[in-house]
């Protein structure tokens, strides 16, 4: 078996989500790419591995230009495979923090900016016009603060959403490709109601019409890849992208309990639940979502 078959055998045996998976599995790819074409490397055993062949790897995606986030995210999926391979001993190195390998000063401040109303509207109807399923998957987006992957598989849930919101409830379980598999309830604000329905009752408008699917597509691959081309066509990308929809969401959610007459500290924390962060981090919602 050749290293990168192993690697990836390894990457698949850690803990994590079939998204957090597959980023770790091309991240082992990458890494051997890297050892036998760049460096010319010929090795064939993860128990070959050396501080000084990461430490390498490193520095050439830094001179790339790849952010230190970025780097700490593949340093985080090196390590859990070298974990997987027993190489606990090297973990404890201090070469292999990200101190010492110089990526540590990096912060998880989105980069995205909330989509205000019109803009919003406007990127509705040239999504209408490619597309019924992903725009019905934009409206998903902003009205329950879905991510993509959340809301190309919410057509499990939407029936049960339809029900829920014509009898008058005001929570949303989201279940389906939830990031970590955590589940989170969604607060409905009377205030949002009827915008809410109407991009849950549109979701299963077209459902209907396409064989229970928003995506029209044969698998859940091939869905993603046409949500995310489509996102592309549409202008959802770099700093106003899907996820940015989620910006739009939260800053609704949190005005309205601040309307509601809830402190700042309850308000950053119920909207934290809202999009599925739990109650504990506010301040990141604070200083990501609402910047």
């Amino acid at each position: 078996m050749g290293l990168e078959k192993k690697l990836v055998n390894l990457a698949h045996k850690g803990s994590g989500s079939y998204k957090t998976l597959d980023a770790r599995k091309q991240i082992a790819r990458r890494l051997v790419t890297y050892f036998h074409k760049k460096m010319n490397i010929q090795i064939r055993d993860v128990s070959q591995l050396k501080i000084s062949q990461i430490e390498r790897y490193i520095q050439t995606r830094r001179a790339e230009g790849i952010s230190a986030r970025t780097l700490q995210n593949e340093m985080s999926a090196i390590r859990r495979i070298l974990e997987e391979a027993g190489r606990e001993r090297m973990l404890a190195e201090k070469r292999m923090s990200n101190q010492m390998l110089g990526i540590a000063n990096a912060h998880r401040d989105g980069k995205k900016t909330a989509i205000v109303e019109d803009k919003y509207l406007q990127l509705l109807l040239s999504a209408e016009e490619r597309d019924a399923g992903f725009a019905a998957c934009i409206q998903l987006g902003r009205e329950l603060g879905l991510r993509m992957a959340e809301a190309v598989r919410s057509t499990q849930s939407v029936p049960t959403w339809l029900d829920r919101l014509e009898a008058g409830k005001n929570k949303l379980t989201v279940i389906y490709g939830t990031k970590g598999k955590r589940v989170r309830e969604v607060t409905i604000h009377k205030i949002h109601s009827e915008r809410v329905l109407a991009a849950v009752r549109n979701a299963f408008e077209v459902m209907n019409a396409q064989s229970g699917k928003l995506i029209d597509r044969q698998n859940l691959k091939q869905a993603m890849n046409r949500s995310s081309n489509e996102a592309r066509a549409n202008g959802l990308e770099s700093k106003e992208s899907f996820h940015s929809l989620r910006y739009s969401f939260a800053r609704a959610q949190y005005n309205e309990y601040l309307r509601l007459g809830f402190s700042e500290k309850e308000a950053l924390s119920l909207t934290s639940v809202d999009l599925g962060h739990g109650d504990g981090r506010g301040y990141y919602v604070k200083r990501v979502y609402l910047k």
